[in-house]
């Protein structure tokens, strides 16, 4: 999504909605991506993915929402993000390299820590 774009996702019932703002710093197709997230009667909740090639997010229900970062061609971040709460239940950083290179195929498993990921 870097590059200027903003996209906007109502929720399943359409009370809350999703806000998604890409900028592509250095015209390289990575960024920062900014995700809105407001549910309804709350205030919104930033959060900031930086660099980013891709950002998606959607509503799971009412009040949970699945978002997927890509950071490059093979690491990604899912996180599921608890709207009313504004916490994550779930992060979890994804290495696809054994996609690339078969002899990578446990490396999730050496080096697969969520520290680096939004608190």
């Amino acid at each position: 999504m870097p590059g200027g774009a903003v996209e906007e996702v109502r929720s399943p019932q359409g009370t809350g909605s999703l806000i998604t703002h890409g900028f592509d710093t250095a015209r390289t197709g990575i960024g920062r991506v900014v995700v809105a997230v407001q549910p309804r009667g709350a205030g919104a909740t930033f959060l900031s993915f930086d660099p980013a090639r891709s950002v998606r997010a959607r509503w799971l229900n009412e009040r949970l929402v699945y978002i997927e970062a890509w950071r490059g061609r093979i690491a990604a971040s899912e996180l599921v993000f608890d709207s009313l709460e504004r916490r994550f239940l779930y992060r979890k950083l994804a290495h696809y390299a054994y996609a690339v290179d078969p002899r990578c195929a446990d490396l999730e498993n050496r080096t697969g820590q969520s520290d680096a990921l939004p608190k």
